[in-house]
């Protein structure tokens, strides 16, 4: 196997000391440079054309794009044969969730397995990837990821072997006259040997882009215990390229499972760009489960199935809100910016019958507002020097996000050198 060509460079790293979590680096990934952390936007063609043109509208010089899917049902593979035999591109791009315009947008293509795929798709998989690496116009490649559990079935058991052997043998397909940057993924839920032998294989070969795969998880304390294990066991292998290592963190969960009526939610999504990652993906419930019970909602408290599924839709399309630092309902909010109240106005029509576009579309409208408020975060930093003046008067963190907050932070002040002199006038 020939030596991989990253096309990605760490040029500066700024530490936070009061939360020495949130690292600021100076990327190169292709011809673009970006400050750390980033945010990416959720686009695709599950969310509905005039909402799309509206979100393309607010794109910046820092603004990647994402589309995640996780490929779990038979049908789905299915379905991806089909579309690979008959080479069929209509069916492609919609297994890609992509179009042409989306596709010539700074797009990164996120795809999860619940399987080995070329157990399920043979030969196909490697056409598969190709149509990923066309579509992937961000300059950032993320090898697809074989979701682990010893339980779930949407996920399958493995030690490091097969694993590294699958992921050696789809890079030798993205490689081929490639020069975006190739991510390899890496499952939050690996136990420790499995743990230690995939990163000392990722160490090995100089796989130092890495996109931790959350899996619709909360970022909570055993995800921070876990990330911080992660950072640990890295250093130890990567050795003096640890320095190189770069983190795309994907699929966290927007919100916790809460009450519908709840309309002010915690962030998890959000305290992933303070905490660890370089680069924080679009947004992931999780696969979720059905329940034969057809009185559920009034478990719930709900006196008709309509009245749950109204609130439901209410939380399921939450926007974040940068004065507050929670998901709150779109019905509750506006916004100064009239292409982005008009996403919101768009999001209400919605009928309930449709709450996943509703979901989506509250991604990318949370994913613009998030990106902004992390500029403001590194704005803070290099002109202030301190950040925990301004992250401690937003009021999830005065409230349930105290705990979160203390085991992030650290009681010191912050040590930048200013090495140029309007360090993120680009921003």
């Amino acid at each position: 196997m020939s030596k991989l060509e990253l096309h990605t460079s760490v040029e500066e790293t700024l530490v936070c000391d009061e939360i020495p979590s949130l690292i600021l680096k100076k990327v190169n990934i292709g011809n673009n440079y970006y400050w750390t952390p980033i945010r990416s936007i959720y686009l695709s063609t599950e969310i509905p054309r005039d909402i799309r043109n509206r979100i393309l509208e607010l794109k910046t010089k820092q603004t990647i794009f994402e589309v995640n899917r996780v490929i779990y049902r038979d049908q789905q593979y299915k379905s991806i044969n089909n579309a690979i035999i008959e080479n069929d591109d209509e069916k492609i791009k919609n297994i890609l969730r992509v179009n042409e315009i989306i596709g010539s947008e700074r797009l990164s293509i996120v795809f999860s397995f619940s399987d080995f795929p070329e157990r399920r798709l043979g030969r196909n998989f490697e056409e598969l990837l190709d149509g990923i690496h066309a579509f992937s116009n961000s300059e950032i490649l993320f090898v697809p990821h074989v979701r682990y559990s010893k339980s779930a079935k949407t996920a399958v058991e493995y030690n490091a072997k097969p694993f590294c052997k699958y992921i050696d043998s789809a890079i030798d397909v993205l490689k081929e006259k490639n020069t975006k940057s190739i991510f390899v993924p890496f499952d939050i839920d690996y136990p420790q040997n499995t743990r230690d032998d995939i990163l000392m294989h990722y160490a090995k070969n100089g796989y130092t882009n890495i996109w931790v795969d959350l899996k619709g998880k909360s970022f909570n304390k055993n995800v921070i215990r876990k990330i911080r294990t992660f950072w640990r066991v890295a250093n130890k292998l990567f050795g003096e390229n640890a320095k190189d290592i770069i983190i795309y963190l994907a699929n966290i969960r927007k919100i916790p499972r809460k009450t519908p009526g709840d309309f002010k939610l915690s962030p998890p999504d959000f305290l992933g760009s303070l905490t660890y990652g370089d680069f924080v993906g679009a947004p992931f419930k999780g696969v979720m489960g059905y329940t034969d019970d057809q009185n559920f909602w009034l478990r719930k408290g709900y006196p008709t199935k309509e009245d749950y599924e109204r609130d439901l839709l209410k939380r399921e399309s939450s926007i974040f809100d940068s004065s507050s630092y929670y998901y709150i309902h779109p019905d509750r909010l506006s916004f100064d910016n009239r292409k982005l109240e008009r996403i919101r106005e768009a999001i209400l029509t919605i009928a309930p019958s449709r709450k996943h576009v509703a979901e989506k579309a509250s991604y990318s409208a949370s994913g613009i507002i998030t990106l902004s408020e992390i500029n403001q975060i590194k704005k803070e930093i290099e002109q202030e020097g301190r950040i925990l003046d301004y992250v401690e008067s937003k009021e999830f963190f005065k409230n349930e996000g105290v705990s979160l907050l203390e085991e992030l932070r650290k009681p010191a002040k912050i040590k930048i050198e200013r090495k140029e002199k309007d360090l993120f006038d680009f921003i």
